[in-house]
């Protein structure tokens, strides 16, 4: 019984909100499926003839791509909601890999460069709305904590996969693999109604804010969501800090003057 009732104290933390549960599983499939074959990219464009510099002006026009699209990912999902834009961010993936396929035979690298660029772009952007809708508060830690694990779990098991499969068959199948698990990612999105924010809330300086936030698919995205966490905890410090204040005001206000009653 004492079991049972610590697993249900653990799902009741950690997966509390259908919502939530939904981007923790897109997420996990996502990063599992980019860790499977992310960091053999650089190895696939170097087999096929591209040399050091090429590969440093790829991943620099990924960048780019990804700071100079968000805005416009912002404003589609002003128009047409959180997890379409999501989507559309995982259908790109799903697109990328054949195009990085195609580059061996004869396709410009700078195409599935910019692909993925749009990509991160459209998924990020959706990614870190839906956590600040569906985040509970006093559980945020342990919600950003699940995301964190998973991200570890998924590369440690990624690479491994991705080695094997790579030595016993090739790239081109791998792609074609992580293509698949891609699509899957997919389904949990669907799983409830879209979500959409007003487009009067779309300022100039938010969405050059989230172009900063979102330059490279490497970095910890936790961090963003981390950062709103301490701001909602700072806000109620401050909030808590205030009242205590006035309460202590309000009692010395209410405090009988013993000189004058003597």
């Amino acid at each position: 019984m004492v079991k049972i009732g610590l697993i249900r104290n653990f799902l009741n933390d950690y997966f509390h909100s259908k919502g939530l549960n939904e981007i923790y599983a897109t997420r996990f499939i996502r990063s599992f499926a980019l860790s499977i074959i992310g960091i053999f990219i650089p190895i696939y464009l170097l087999t096929i003839g591209h040399n050091l510099v090429e590969i440093a002006l790829y991943y620099l026009l990924f960048y780019s791509v990804v700071a100079i699209f968000m805005p416009i990912a912002m404003m589609l999902i002003a128009k047409i909601g959180i997890k379409k834009v999501m989507s559309i961010g995982m259908l790109l993936l799903v697109v990328y890999y054949p195009l990085l396929n195609l580059i061996e035979n004869g396709l410009p690298f700078y195409w599935p460069a910019i692909v993925w660029g749009i990509s991160v772009a459209c998924f990020w952007g959706g990614f870190h709305l839906c956590y600040m809708r569906f985040s509970q508060e006093h559980k945020e830690g342990k919600e950003l904590s699940a995301f964190r694990l998973m991200d570890i779990i998924a590369g440690i098991m990624g690479p491994l996969v991705g080695g094997i499969l790579i030595y016993i068959f090739s790239f081109n199948f791998v792609f074609f693999i992580v293509s698949g698990i891609l699509v899957l990612g997919i389904v949990p999105l669907m799983m409830s109604k879209d979500l959409k924010i007003p487009s009067k809330k779309i300022s100039i300086r938010n969405i050059a804010k989230r172009s900063e936030e979102h330059t490279s698919e490497l970095q910890s995205h936790s961090f963003i969501s981390y950062a709103v966490f301490c701001l909602k905890k700072k806000k109620k410090k401050k909030s808590n800090n205030q009242q205590k204040k006035h309460n202590v005001i309000t009692d010395i206000n209410s405090t009988p003057d013993i000189r004058n009653n003597d």
